[in-house]
């Protein structure tokens, strides 16, 4: 089942071919694939499509699949909501509601791939990752794992706001690119987003070996 969910999209035990009726019947009625349900869907010219997910308990994350020259990229989110509250950013606007669990993360790139191939993730949705990087690591691993979906880690960007505490205690996220998107100067976050008075960029280039990119065309 695990094969069928992460290689084949599966959301439904009636789409798993390579086993007798009688048991996935029985395994419906104890089984769920996929937690999440697609509350919405949209669609834009460009191909790009955003998914809204409603979650076990009623709350909901979008999900976007991006469509690219030579490839698609998934956008996935960390958190219900978000707690830093960044001017430009409509994502903070009612302030956190919960971490995302590792499963729930992962399920976001299973939907994105329902909708067709994905090449790349950008973890720059709903919430910061590095206030939940244990459950988004927890995830990935499954994502570049050989018997899971298999892509490289190099295809993974985790964007962040920059938390010099959580960047120095965290442990470094092997073979995927970290950047720190901080918005225009007269947009940023509060400063309480940097509670000891570091400068991030330094701190996040340091410990992780990062680059520096721009949010919004800085």
């Amino acid at each position: 089942m695990r094969r069928w969910v992460l290689e084949q999209g599966a959301a439904e035990m009636s789409q798993i071919t390579d086993l007798p009726k009688l048991v996935l019947g029985r395994l419906s009625q104890k089984i769920t694939l996929l937690e999440s349900e697609v509350a919405a869907r949209r669609e834009a010219a460009d191909g790009t499509t955003k998914i809204l997910l409603k979650l076990r308990d009623g709350e909901t994350i979008e999900v976007v699949r991006m469509k690219g020259t030579s490839t698609a990229t998934a956008c996935i989110s960390t958190q219900v909501g978000c707690p830093m509250a960044c001017a430009f950013c409509a994502s903070g606007l009612n302030g956190l509601v919960r971490n995302l669990e590792t499963h729930e993360i992962l399920e976001q790139v299973v939907r994105a791939r329902q909708i067709g191939p994905i090449g790349r993730i950008v973890v720059m949705g709903i919430g910061e990752p590095l206030l939940n990087l244990e459950a988004l690591l927890g995830a990935l691993d499954v994502v570049t794992a050989p018997d899971g979906i298999a892509l490289s880690g190099r295809k993974i960007t985790i964007s962040t706001i920059g938390l010099p505490d959580r960047i120095r205690n965290s442990r470094k996220p092997t073979n995927r690119t970290p950047s720190r998107s901080p918005p225009r100067a007269d947009r940023r976050a509060p400063q309480r987003a940097h509670p000891d008075g570091e400068k991030g960029d330094d701190r996040f280039f340091a410990c992780l070996g990062a680059r520096v990119l721009p949010r919004d065309g800085a």
